[in-house]
């Protein structure tokens, strides 16, 4: 809700979310495709210096707003849910859980704890040292 265009470099397709507060760690992440579009499509529209603003003032909340929508769209959800959702895409899609630490914020201890189970071959290595038979070949994605 902080996030200023100031902290944004469309040049670099970097985002810089800032130190963080007490334990919690705020990365710098480059912008995908889809979310370099539509900050560039939200910037030429901004009237304040905040990315997140309403009428004009920087929103300091959005709760209220995210759940109108998701009862409009008739789905549970919150701002949360699209975070978690979002971090086991990627651990779903083979990235590294290092990497989908930094892009959360977290350490890498806590992605795998939360998020590890999702991984493509999570504990394929280890039952596998259980085959009896000779060994098979892996599996096509």
């Amino acid at each position: 809700m902080d996030l200023k265009w100031s902290q944004i470099d469309f040049n670099k397709r970097l985002i810089d979310f800032g130190p963080g507060h007490g334990n919690k760690r705020r990365a710098i992440v480059p912008m995908n495709d889809d979310v370099y579009k539509a900050l560039t499509a939200a910037r030429e529209l901004a009237q304040t210096g905040h990315v997140i603003e309403y009428h004009s003032k920087p929103c300091r909340e959005i709760k209220i707003a995210f759940h109108r929508l998701s009862k409009d769209c008739n789905i549970k959800a919150s701002a949360h849910t699209l975070r978690h959702t979002a971090a086991t895409w990627m651990v779903m899609a083979g990235v590294p859980l290092a990497e989908v630490a930094r892009v959360l914020g977290d350490s890498e201890k806590t992605v795998e704890k939360v998020y590890g189970k999702h991984a493509p071959d999570y504990l394929r290595r280890a039952v596998g040292a259980l085959n009896l038979a000779p060994k098979l070949p892996p599996p096509q994605p």
